[in-house]
């Protein structure tokens, strides 16, 4: 095989390697429009739900904080596939600025859990959403863990490291919610809300619930900033994957005319011999 025929083959190679990141960077892109419009009717809920606990919290401040019956628990979301930049370096290193004996550690993407494995003991390894159809199973087997280890949403002694959206800003949530409202007897409204439940069973309903919507928040914000990255990784990977196929196009156009100008000369030989 010749120079040129090698350069040919290997443009060639690396044309198929550009048409796959370009299907992938496609496929980025339409799940991150789908994801936007999941995160906007999500928001929604989530702030329905905690004007709901507000109005509960303004009269029933009174209710007993639950104690803590377990180490503090943080969740790591990372992801399950690659070609996403910094998304799980960031999510590792906030971890190490964070990083506290006796906590137990749910981490959640195959790429996450490749980094932490030399480095931390991680009590729950669990696969991360590829797409936002996979995050009710990825949530449903978050929640079997919570329970089937004691944790509960009223305890507020688990946190959450994941990246945010915009600009991928890595966010440290606390779930300990309504705290300043329990804190604070206020009344926003004149009657008190209409229970059909006992205020204690109430609330042990409402606060499962508000979990559920933050948790489908959060994991549809990681999950686009995670397309994100991986769009901006795409594309600069593509935009030299072109460069590389133009210079080698000019190498190969170059061989082409050496290999002309030998065959003239060769015929020029025969015919002047």
């Amino acid at each position: 095989m010749t120079k040129r025929s090698q350069l040919k083959h290997y443009i060639h190679s690396l044309t198929e390697i550009g048409d796959i990141m370009t299907a992938m960077k496609n496929l980025s892109f339409i799940e991150v429009n789908k994801l936007t419009k999941f995160l906007t009717n999500q928001e929604h809920v989530v702030k329905t739900l905690e004007d709901v606990g507000t109005d509960f919290f303004n009269f029933y401040p009174l209710l007993p904080s639950f104690p803590i019956e377990s180490p503090p628990v943080y969740i790591l979301i990372g992801s399950e596939r690659g070609f996403c930049g910094t998304f799980n370096k960031n999510i590792m290193n906030q971890w190490l600025n964070e990083m506290k004996s006796n906590t137990q550690i749910v981490a959640i993407g195959r790429r996450l859990i490749l980094k932490l494995a030399d480095e931390f003991q991680v009590t729950k390894e669990m696969e991360g959403p590829s797409v936002a159809e996979e995050i009710p199973t990825v949530i449903s087997s978050l929640s079997s863990f919570l329970e089937e280890n004691s944790i509960s949403p009223s305890f507020g002694n688990f946190h959450i490291i994941y990246n945010k959206m915009i600009d991928n800003h890595i966010i440290t949530k606390s779930f300990s919610p309504f705290t300043k409202v329990r804190e604070q007897k206020s009344t926003s409204s004149t009657f008190a809300p209409l229970l059909n439940l006992p205020p204690e069973e109430f609330l042990s309903q409402f606060l499962e619930n508000y979990l559920f919507a933050v948790l489908y928040d959060i994991f549809y914000q990681s999950l686009i900033a995670e397309n994100y990255q991986r769009l901006n990784h795409l594309n600069g990977a593509i935009s030299k994957l072109e460069k590389k196929c133009l210079k080698l196009t000019h190498q190969m156009n170059t061989l082409r005319q050496e290999e002309i100008t030998e065959e003239i000369e060769v015929i020029l030989t025969q015919i002047m011999g």
